[in-house]
């Protein structure tokens, strides 16, 4: 289940389908197993839908970005993440003249 909206026109046609879905999960006479199956497939079409959202917000306002990044949340069209190299332990400095009697 790693599919992504990949345009506006799926966009569009994953609304509809919330809304459609919305609708089938409240009746009253949905069996409860049914009735689960359908909330986590509506949870991760809404959660797709919102990561088009935010990446269509970000190439419109590219400060999205890092506000995207410090909040932890996913977005299409996120940049990979960088791996840091390590750093080389630094040269401790001599302090002894401080100390000199």
């Amino acid at each position: 289940m790693g599919k992504r909206i990949e345009n506006e026109e799926q966009y569009q046609n994953s609304l509809k389908w919330l809304i459609t879905k919305s609708i089938e999960i409240e009746d009253p006479l949905l069996d409860e197993e049914t009735r689960k199956k359908m909330l986590d497939t509506y949870d991760f079409v809404s959660q797709r839908v919102r990561e088009y959202r935010r990446g269509e917000l970000a190439k419109m306002y590219p400060g999205l970005h890092a506000i995207y990044k410090q909040l932890g949340w996913n977005y299409v069209g996120a940049p990979e993440p960088q791996e840091k190299e390590p750093e080389a332990p630094k040269k401790k400095k001599n302090l002894d003249f401080f100390f000199d009697d």
